[in-house]
């Protein structure tokens, strides 16, 4: 016999699912991922012609990939030890993905952690 879901379609799975469908309806959530969108990749645009390191930026909606000529592994260490944390796709790409009702105050947060990074990053290749 076909199986498809252990847990899918019992009646808790499908009352929490109808919960998050309605709370982003109700919550008008789709807007806040479009408007806080274009914010951070604005930002990260303006923060890429300071910073040559980043190298693009690419994605959808909040989930937004930053390509760096440098492996990530510095950049999330360096982000950690400012209390963010962040991960990556590839040996070079930070992944962002904040929730969905991600705040302009909690975007500002981590570009003025994102940003100190970068200028550590810089400041470490001057060195050499």
């Amino acid at each position: 016999s076909a199986h498809g879901s252990t847990f899918g379609g019992n009646p808790l799975a499908t009352a929490a699912g109808l919960y998050i469908v309605k709370a982003i309806k109700e919550r008008d959530l789709l807007a806040n991922v479009q408007q806080q969108s274009r914010y951070l990749v604005e930002k990260l645009t303006s923060l890429q012609q300071s910073f040559p390191v980043i190298k693009e930026i690419r994605g959808k909606g909040l989930l937004i990939g930053i390509e760096l000529d440098v492996p990530v592994t510095e950049v999330i260490r360096l982000a950690y030890e400012q209390g963010l944390l962040v991960t990556s796709s590839k040996h070079n790409v930070l992944r962002i993905l904040p929730p969905l009702n991600v705040t302009k105050r909690e975007m500002d947060y981590f570009l003025t952690i994102f940003k100190s990074v970068l200028e550590k990053l810089s400041e470490k290749a001057r060195q050499f």
